[in-house]
């Protein structure tokens, strides 16, 4: 389980490393992405792009707010699902939605989504960084 989180914990880097520069101007919709069917992903990238370009509050607070959006859209996505592996794929796809809309906020959204109860029991105890 400690190797599935951690493998996934890696993509996730890797795939905002990858796509960053892909990512559609503010306002403009993704190539791919259908706006009359918006998915739990494509909501969960607007609301964090949209938090991230507000020039009205702080990097800190910006932070803050796209991790609360982030934990309520995977714990509220996840909340039915039994199978650990499915648990780990909607939190990477959601996780990996948003830190594509924000790369800068990638830590506060890994921190977000390792702060989920039903995460942190498929992984147990382990250190990222230094932090448990």
């Amino acid at each position: 389980m400690k190797t599935r989180l951690t493998l996934c914990l890696i993509l996730l880097s890797a795939t905002v490393g990858l796509h960053a520069e892909d990512a559609a101007p503010r306002g403009q919709t993704p190539a791919g992405e259908q706006s009359e069917h918006p998915t739990p992903e494509s909501i969960l990238a607007r609301q964090v792009s949209e938090i991230a370009a507000s020039s009205s509050v702080s990097r800190k607070t910006k932070a803050k707010r796209i991790a609360s959006a982030v934990h309520l859209a995977v714990i509220s996505a996840t909340t039915d699902v039994k199978d650990p592996d499915q648990v780990l794929k909607i939190a990477l796809d959601l996780a990996t939605a948003a830190a594509e809309a924000a790369p800068n906020f990638a830590e506060a959204i890994r921190d977000a989504v390792l702060s989920i109860p039903s995460i942190a029991s498929i992984a147990g105890p382990f250190v990222i960084e230094g932090k448990r």
